[in-house]
């Protein structure tokens, strides 16, 4: 199964540690531009995520 994901679910699976959650079960993870660009905006000025972008 294809998921597009948003910026929620990546970070909070990443903040508890669970973020290869999403590879388990799905297929791929379709991440759009503008989600990347809101979680590089997080890692740079609110948290340090738990994953490279």
């Amino acid at each position: 199964m294809i998921v597009v994901s948003d910026t929620s679910p990546i970070t909070n699976l990443s903040a508890v540690g669970a973020l290869e959650l999403l590879d388990q079960l799905y297929d791929r993870v379709i991440i759009p531009q503008a989600v990347y660009d809101e979680m590089a905006s997080l890692e740079q000025y609110l948290v340090r995520l738990r994953f490279k972008l």
